[in-house]
């Protein structure tokens, strides 16, 4: 008899998406799977809301803050499995498979390596390194999906500025074993574009080990602005 698959709530923090949301919700409805999509928005002024209307998708307004957002999106959902997700990303063909039977196999939570939607040298190369299983290589934007209840135990996203997804990452890890998938979410280099390349993956170097090493994520806030 086939095992009945738990329901899953897809959790997207966004503030002024509109170019970006649209791939994403194309990506997660391909499948045609029951799932439950949430838009945790932190107070866009484009077209975030209409977009999400037409597609059918639950929107919900928040004060502004990443992790704010996504604990708001999570006390909304009704799936027995949360995947947070960034909204300038695109899922796997696979994504809907493969969370089942990662979590199926008793790991605590998972995320998926990374790719980028430039395909220059240095970005496959991050890319190559985001599949290392390691804090210095994974972070939001690679997506995150537990069991509602782990979710519950570790108290949620702790609202910081910045930096909330290394810290939750922190926290599941001495809790059991994160998987990483080899399966790639494709995300954009937006940011790269902006600052370089090197100069981005230098800064992100810097503030997890910043963080790690007790620096205020309030005050590394300014080398990292949410968007």
């Amino acid at each position: 008899m086939q095992t009945l698959k738990k329901s899953i709530s897809v959790i997207i923090p966004a503030l002024n998406e509109e170019n970006m949301l649209p791939g994403l919700l194309k990506s997660v409805l391909a499948k045609r799977v029951p799932v439950e999509i949430i838009v945790a928005d932190g107070g866009s002024t484009d077209q975030t809301r209409k977009i999400c209307e037409s597609h059918g998708v639950k929107f919900i307004s928040t004060s502004r803050g990443r992790a704010k957002q996504m604990n708001e999106g999570a006390a909304m959902a009704t799936g027995d499995i949360l995947f947070f997700v960034h909204a300038d990303s695109r899922l796997p063909e696979c994504w809907y498979q493969e969370l089942h039977e990662a979590l199926s196999s008793g790991v605590v939570a998972g995320t998926f390596s990374l790719e980028f939607d430039e395909q220059s040298v240095l970005l496959r190369a991050y890319g190559q390194l985001s599949k290392l299983n390691h804090s210095l290589f994974t972070y939001g934007d690679q997506g995150l999906f537990l069991h509602r209840t782990t979710f519950i135990e570790t108290g949620g996203f702790k609202e910081i500025p910045i930096m909330e997804d290394v810290e939750i990452y922190r926290r599941l890890k001495k809790m059991g074993p994160v998987v990483k998938m080899k399966s790639t979410i494709v995300t954009s280099s937006r940011r790269f574009r902006k600052n370089g390349i090197i100069s981005q993956q230098l800064m992100n170097i810097f503030l997890v080990f910043a963080f790690r090493a007790g620096v205020p994520a309030a005050w590394l806030q300014k080398f990292y602005p949410y968007n």
